[in-house]
């Protein structure tokens, strides 16, 4: 099947799946940010901070039934995948992001030494997409459908990661960025 045709396709069910929980209308970028902000392990803060508060309390306990599967983010995000724009991706290239970004780069060291995976983690949307998936509920599916594969000697230092990002929090802002910027990208 064609690949644009599959991706209308997935963002059908990603946009009917949202409807089916809020009232609010969300067009195909909105749908997939909610899906995207349902996804993270604490989606609380980032979806209110990117969406209004009726919104926020209609998803509430809501968020697993809405956030992307697995499928739908292999196909919008994996490796193999592209983005059909690049507009938005610049906030990887900000110094707020370069901040935070270094503390995946560094938990992926071993990883992105690899020819492939250094390939995805060079382009702004691999690194976008890696960012996001380290705040994911399982966020070694997603980092492996990102970068294909993640080095067994990352593993520990990626758990003590997400450790961090739980016990400190994380930049709701900076985050709502990047999964505004990654949904513009694929639509």
């Amino acid at each position: 099947m064609e690949e644009s045709k599959i991706r209308r396709e997935v963002f059908s069910k990603i946009r009917n799946r949202a409807a089916d929980f809020v009232t609010q209308k969300l067009d195909d970028s909105g749908a997939l940010q909610l899906a995207l902000c349902c996804s993270l392990r604490d989606p609380q803060q980032t979806v209110g901070f990117m969406f209004n508060r009726q919104l926020v309390r209609e998803i509430q306990e809501k968020e697993k039934q809405i956030a992307l599967t697995r499928d739908e983010f292999r196909i919008l995000f994996s490796s193999s995948s592209a983005p059909i724009r690049k507009t938005g991706l610049s906030v990887v290239n900000s110094r707020e992001f370069q901040a935070a970004f270094s503390s995946v780069e560094s938990a992926l060291r071993c990883t992105i030494t690899e020819p492939a995976q250094a390939s995805v983690w060079a382009s702004a949307w691999g690194r976008a997409i890696a960012f996001v998936s380290v705040h994911f509920r399982a966020p070694e599916t997603a980092l492996e459908t990102v970068l294909g594969v993640v080095v067994r000697s990352d593993y520990r230092r990626l758990e003590e990661l997400y450790d961090l990002i739980d016990d400190e929090g994380y930049d709701a802002l900076l985050l709502s960025a990047v999964i505004t910027a990654l949904s513009t990208s694929v639509i």
